[in-house]
């Protein structure tokens, strides 16, 4: 027959009143929790997180003894790992974690400037004596003998509207997992 061993038990206000011995163990039946003892202290400790303590659980609902933290703005936020002590707790940033990640996105207007465009050359035909050249076809340019500051560089004619772009990115639908934040009460 093997040998059961019970320790003193009791409701967690019975816990609260009672100082047990140096080491001495007791049942907290109200938290279903442990109490360890220290021979001064009434009450003892509990083993574990201490109160106020935050953590991660991937569940839906938080554990028993812990508070689920709801609040607005920590819904549908990324996590971000900070080595250094420089940083301040909380969200930051403005677009919810569906904003950014998704189907179907498509990016800000941008317009191009000359500094964007790649270097280019438009090659042409050019006797150095006519003014125009291929003034008659429509699908060669224009060219005119003679930049407009005098330089004698020649010079073709410019199209397009100088309106912005976007592009269209159809699969930013980033796995991931669901996590809530707790707080040890």
């Amino acid at each position: 027959m093997s040998t059961q061993v019970q320790f003193r038990r009791g409701t967690a206000a019975e816990n609260d009143a009672f100082t047990g011995a140096v080491g001495e163990i007791t049942i907290d039946t109200t938290n279903k929790a442990l109490r360890v003892h220290d021979g001064v202290a009434a009450g003892g400790f509990t083993p574990g997180f201490e109160a106020t303590t935050k953590m991660l659980f991937y569940q839906t609902a938080a554990p028993s003894g812990w508070t689920k933290d709801a609040t607005a703005a920590l819904d549908k936020v990324g996590l971000r790992l900070v080595t250094t002590t420089a940083w301040a707790v909380g969200a930051s940033g403005a677009d919810a974690f569906d904003t950014v990640f998704g189907t179907s996105k498509v990016t800000a207007s941008h317009v191009l400037t000359a500094a964007q465009l790649g270097a280019h050359t438009h090659p042409q035909q050019n006797d150095g004596v006519n003014a125009f050249k291929n003034a008659a076809s429509a699908s060669s340019p224009t060219f005119a003998n003679g930049a407009a500051d005098g330089s004698g560089a020649e010079i073709t004619g410019s199209s397009g509207g100088g309106g912005g772009h976007t592009h269209t990115l159809t699969n930013l639908d980033l796995k991931h997992v669901n996590v809530i934040l707790c707080t040890k009460d």
